[in-house]
Order: C-alpha cells, then structure tokens, then sequence
C-alpha cells in the first residue's frame, strides 16, 4: 500500500525529521510504499533541518498536496492534530476517500481514523443568496462572509 506520512514538523527539534524517518523505515520494512514530507524536504529542497530554514505552508501545501492524492492511505504521526499542514492533509485526504490510520512509532499502523478524530461536527450551510444581474457592479452582501474556515484548530483563511 502506498502510504503518505503526516505529522507535525514546525516548533520540533529538527522539525520531527527523526520520528518521520523512523515511521518510514518502520512502514517499509512491513512492505509498503511511503512517502514521507521530510524525506521530500531533503531530496527535493535540499533541506538541512540543521541548519535551514523553512519556507511557508503554502509552499509545501502546494507540493504535498498532489503527491497525497496519489496515495492510498496517511499514517498520522503522533502530534498530527496540533498541526496545520497535517490537519489540513489529514482533512484533505479523509474529504478524497482515503483511509486514515494512527501511526505508533516501532509497532506501525494501529486504529483508522474517522471524522470524529479531526474534533469539530459538521456545521449547518450559510443559505444560499442569489447571484446579481452582473457580479462584477453588484454591491456587496451584507451579511457576514466568512473569511476564515476552520477544521479542529487549523484554519483556512480564504481571502
């Protein structure tokens, strides 16, 4: 199976390099196919978590994203909810159908992870306003337009 790793990175003494290189080598050595962001870091960004510094979520948001999808299931790293990046790949993935599982370092893939795991229920939608004549000279609604979407403490802000 190909498995994508996500955990958190930032705010970790070398950026939890360690814990995802140890969850690939565990994850390989049970026949799988991983694919780990640290592992991207390095070969892809020539990255030192040494010495470099990171650049922003939207970058790596806008290369992991695609290389996600191409996988069949994400190993959650221990941490992966106080994370942005893992949330919002966590989130990502669960919305696109594919199967989500705790990782437990030195023993592997333990529980699968259902939407409860990511802490928020589901919302009620705004009620749908119809559209202008001609949107670009409408004015502007009046009610409050959400700005910010967020998942279980990480947040989207969409303008």
């Amino acid at each position: 199976m190909k498995i994508y790793c996500a955990g958190p990175m930032r705010g970790y003494p070398l950026f939890n390099f360690p814990a995802f290189d140890e969850a690939q080598q565990t994850l390989e050595k049970m026949g799988h196919l991983v694919v780990s962001p640290a592992e991207m870091d390095r070969t892809l960004d020539n990255f030192n978590p040494e010495t470099d510094k990171p650049k922003d979520m939207r970058y790596y948001m806008k290369r992991d994203l695609p290389v996600l999808m191409e996988c069949e299931a994400v190993a959650l790293l221990p941490g992966w909810e106080k994370s942005q990046g893992a949330m919002l790949e966590a989130h990502v993935a669960f919305k696109c159908g594919l199967t989500l599982y705790e990782y437990q370092p030195g023993v592997g893939l333990t529980n699968t992870v259902s939407f409860a795991g990511f802490g928020v229920q589901p919302t009620k939608p705004l009620p749908a306003m119809p559209l202008p004549a001609n949107p670009f000279t409408a004015p502007k609604p009046t009610w409050p337009v959400p700005s910010i979407w967020c998942c279980g403490g990480t947040c989207v802000h969409l303008n």
